[in-house]
């Protein structure tokens, strides 16, 4: 029991550092008071720039060869407004906006940083595996359905719709390092030797260039 006890512990001290040393926690906090959340605005399915894609598509169509009334079937506001929610859906789990650039506004993101290290990305990828062998389908429950609130925002890559996503990938990259340490140890080591030269990296770029 105790040694169940201490695994917990272990696991949440290794989530816990993940978070708090992440990207996204410190640019967010430091720009805490700005107007971030103006950023955060719902598709608009009144929204004029929308009905002129629309329409723009069906013009394409048309031109394609494909009868008017067709096209207006294929692309309606339905079917449009569910491609742009799968879209930014799937844009969650882009790499080079999860581990490279980040969010497209400057007080989201750095921009020579995505939100998580890239070091995580091979404990994610462990964590996800163990939970799928170990059937956890609560935790994958919670993974698929934490990029929701950012399917629903007009910008594309904004982050603060995206911090669900991100501590799930924190809670599988906790989880990855712990069975690596089991199987692999020299692997673990060197994974965390990498991730905190990214630290020391970003925590440069992040007070030195940065701008206030």
């Amino acid at each position: 029991m105790a040694l169940f006890k201490n695994k917990k512990i272990i696991f949440g001290i290794i989530f816990l550092l993940i978070i708090v040393t992440s990207p996204w926690l410190w640019i967010l906090i430091r720009n805490a008071s700005s107007d971030l959340f103006k950023s955060v605005k719902p598709i608009s399915f009144n929204s004029e720039a929308i009905k002129d894609e629309m329409n723009t598509y069906r013009g394409k169509m048309v031109y394609g060869g494909i009868p008017n009334f067709a096209s207006r079937v294929i692309v309606n506001k339905v079917s449009f407004y569910s491609l742009e929610i799968v879209t930014r859906y799937l844009e969650t789990f882009d790499p080079q906006y999860l581990f490279f650039t980040g969010d497209i506004s400057i007080t989201k993101s750095t921009r020579t940083e995505g939100p998580l290290y890239l070091s995580l990305l091979p404990l994610i990828v462990v964590g996800i595996y163990t939970c799928l062998i170990k059937r956890d389908k609560l935790i994958l429950f919670l993974f698929l359905t934490s990029p929701i609130p950012a399917s629903f925002v007009q910008m594309h890559y904004e982050t603060l719709s995206r911090i669900p996503i991100f501590i799930m990938l924190s809670y599988f990259a906790a989880i990855g390092l712990i069975e690596l340490f089991k199987r692999k140890k020299w692997l673990a080591v060197l994974i965390i030797f990498i991730f905190v030269f990214e630290l020391s990296r970003f925590t440069h770029d992040f007070f030195i260039h940065y701008p206030q």
